[in-house]
């Protein structure tokens, strides 16, 4: 990826997660974590994910929190370091970066 960007370091891999709007309850949050979990963890459907490539995580509602925070981070010294942002883009990766976002759920 470096040969590419230009970026050391750089470690690049695609993730999928739902999100609940901002101001859903804390025990909505977790119901929605544990059946999406539940959902994806089933062998048939997990078997399914796998032969599109997709390796299924399942997450706790703090892991996929960090998850986003942490990809944010990187993406957002990525963005900056290549200049390829605009001010509109960079608002909005350092935004993802908040502990105040919309409720993470898997």
């Amino acid at each position: 990826m470096a040969e590419v960007t230009g970026v050391k370091d750089l470690d690049s891999t695609l993730g999928m997660g739902y999100f609940a709007p901002k101001g859903t309850s804390q025990p909505i949050i977790d119901k929605l974590n544990k059946t999406i979990n539940a959902v994806i963890t089933q062998p048939d459907i997990k078997a399914k994910l796998a032969t599109a490539g997709a390796e299924v995580i399942p997450m706790s509602v703090a892991q996929f929190s960090d998850f986003v925070h942490n990809e944010s981070s990187k993406y957002l010294r990525v963005i900056k370091e290549v200049g390829a942002a605009s001010d509109q883009v960079t608002q909005r990766a350092e935004m993802a970066r908040e502990p105040d976002l919309p409720g993470f759920l898997a």
